[in-house]
This record gives C-alpha cells, sequence and structure tokens, in this order.
C-alpha cells in the first residue's frame, strides 16, 4: 500500500508543480481518504493545505492547515506551514 501511495503522492506533487492546483488537491485528498497512515499523511496534508490556498478556498487549506498542526504538530511540514501559511489564515 505504501508504493501506491508514494506513487499517488508524486503525481499530486507533480501537477502542484506544474500549477494545476486542482489536480494535485485532488489527489492529495484522495491519499488522505484512501491511505492514510501510511506515513505520508503530513506531508499530503502540506500538500493539500497549499493547493487549496493556491486555489483560493481559504476554508478547506485552513482545514488542512490546522488538522497538520493538530495530528503532526512536530513534524517538519508542519513548520513548514506554518511559514508559507500562517500568515494568510
Amino acid at each position: 500500500l505504501q508504493k501506491l501511495a508514494r506513487k499517488i503522492y508524486y503525481i499530486a506533487n507533480f501537477y502542484y508543480k506544474q500549477e494545476q492546483y486542482d489536480s494535485a488537491l485532488g489527489r492529495f485528498e484522495n491519499l488522505l481518504k484512501t491511505y492514510s497512515k501510511v506515513g505520508l499523511d503530513a506531508r499530503t496534508l502540506y500538500g493539500a493545505s497549499m493547493s487549496a490556498y493556491k486555489l483560493k478556498d481559504l476554508n478547506k487549506s485552513r482545514r488542512y492547515y490546522n488538522r497538520l498542526l493538530n495530528e503532526y504538530p512536530k513534524s517538519k511540514w508542519a513548520a513548514k506551514a506554518k511559514t508559507d501559511l500562517s500568515s494568510y489564515l
């Protein structure tokens, strides 16, 4: 399962880098629903929050941001989210 989840994460991240935020967000959300707890949740929540922010869906971005900070407060992804998003959300 982790191998498949990593592939989906790679695709989501590819879409994000290509500025196709809607496609990226869909894949990040699919990862959270289908492959939670395989070790990718913190980075996936960060990606989902950033993608939603880029799509100007601040409510959704804030939801993923808060979940990241609550569930993974000491992760590098939480620290990155605080740096990248805290002044906007």
